[in-house]
């Protein structure tokens, strides 16, 4: 609850500018709220789930996702909840769910529920399912690669970004979405209709809206949905439990509630018996930021004055993954990262140490800046292009200089020591000629 009214304040106030509840559709509910009641939103989910071992019988579960807490924390298994199980060996009919689904809806949202002296009423403001995602590599790849067509090349590279963007919350220019799509859309349609299949259709024509309506839509996927599934059937075979339905929803709601306690506990002060329970379990334990392999002595050119009160260490677990500086593994890949600056800036960073001094613990970092001109290979095949489609790789090629998740650049010899907290990913990067495309890989809490 705490963690829910927080994020109620800062939407309020205009610091959270992240989380789904800023999108246009779903900021209508809170914001239309009185003071002593919470309207909360629900994502919902009807989907056929398939049994192991011989058995035809398949499992429809309706699933709820509450989007007013942490996004990391939504999409938690044990923080979604099962509404109900549908069983048989048939698809669901039509009447089945003009039956059910209104059903749903009465039970969720003909109720009020009052905490202590908060009230809160649960809207189920939609029903989600499949929709397709593009590998970032592959896109990284067509940025460096001349022999794919110069009209692929921007296809590519524009999915990449908007599917980059989706992982990373990267800061991005204006018109981000419809710009990329738009350009994409009118290059495969004119290659070949067949490229624009249904899904194609969906994402291409559709995204930019969804987007301006629920924020980042890669929070709301089905990832989460799938990986509960698996979640509340581990352990069970139907052909041998019986009363299978009843016996997994009560297993699930069981189980749910040990492991939320557990995380309860474990934040605050836990008992040695809880520790103990910890070190079987790790998953359940918050995240702790640590480090090891000490650095006895930096290159002349890494050292400065700045950082002799601290002790060095040359590798950084944080929550949103590990950097490992060459000081530990000389072709270590791990080393990149992107960062918010003092002065509001996105930048990538280099890894050189961390620099720890009783509890404190920041990051000594190699800044690195974009050359001039950047992503010079496709930018020369793209502007030879006649019109229309010069303009439309001219919005592909401004998105790539202006997105804060990616720098064709090289490193400099400056050198600045940062707060962890200011990280915001991890990236990846890939030789380009005489410079290094660094791309930024995650940043948004996403299961996946």
């Amino acid at each position: 609850m705490a963690q829910l009214l927080e994020i109620r304040r800062k939407l309020r106030s205009g610091e959270e500018m992240n989380h789904n509840l800023t999108g246009s559709y779903l900021r209508k509910l809170w914001e239309s709220e009185k003071k002593d009641i919470l309207h909360l939103s629900l994502v919902a989910s009807l989907d056929g789930v398939s049994l192991s071992g011989n058995t035809s019988q398949k499992i429809w579960p309706i699933t709820l996702l509450l989007v007013d807490i942490p996004t990391a924390q939504m999409q938690r298994a044990s923080n979604l909840a099962i509404h109900g199980l549908a069983e048989g060996p048939v698809n669901p009919s039509t009447f089945f769910y003009n039956t059910v689904v209104p059903m749903i809806y009465a039970d969720i949202e003909g109720h009020t529920i009052e905490r202590g002296e908060m009230k809160m009423k649960f809207f189920i403001s939609t029903w989600i399912g499949d929709q397709p995602f593009f590998r970032i590599s592959f896109g990284l790849a067509a940025l460096v690669n001349p022999t794919l067509k110069p009209e692929a090349r921007l296809v590519i590279a524009s999915l990449m970004l908007i599917t980059n963007q989706l992982y990373t919350d990267a800061p991005m220019p204006d018109c981000f979405h419809s710009h990329l799509t738009g350009a994409a859309r009118w290059f495969l349609e004119k290659a070949s209709p067949t490229y624009m299949s249904t899904k194609a259709h969906e994402l291409l024509s559709h995204l930019p809206s969804v987007i301006t309506k629920f924020g980042n839509i890669a929070t709301l996927s089905t990832f989460s949905f799938e990986h509960y599934y698996k979640y509340c059937l581990k352990g069970f075979n139907p052909q041998k439990t019986n009363g299978f339905t009843s016996a997994a929803i009560s297993r699930v709601i069981l189980h749910s509630s040990v492991r939320r306690e557990i995380e309860l506990r474990s934040a605050c002060n836990p008992s040695p018996s809880v520790i103990r329970f910890l070190k079987e379990t790790p998953s359940l334990s918050v995240h702790r930021t640590t480090w090891k392999d000490p650095i006895v002595q930096l290159d002349r050119e890494h050292d400065s004055d700045e950082i002799h009160e601290y002790e060095l260490f040359g590798t950084l677990n944080l929550s949103i993954g590990r950097l490992k500086s060459y000081y530990v593994q000389k072709n270590t890949k791990d080393d990149v990262f992107f960062a918010s600056t003092a002065s509001g800036g996105h930048v990538c960073f280099r890894f050189l140490a961390a620099c720890v001094k009783g509890s404190s613990v920041k990051v000594y970092a190699q800044r690195v800046r974009s050359v001039c001109p950047a992503f010079e290979s496709i930018r020369k095949e793209s502007y030879e292009m006649a019109h229309p489609a010069n303009q439309y790789s001219y919005n592909v090629m401004t998105k790539l200089w202006r997105y804060g998740g990616i720098v064709d650049g090289t490193l400099t010899d400056e050198r600045e020591l940062l707060e962890t907290s200011a990280i915001k990913g991890v990236g990846a990067y890939l030789q380009n000629g005489d410079s290094t495309i660094y791309l930024q890989v995650n940043g948004a809490c996403i299961h996946h």
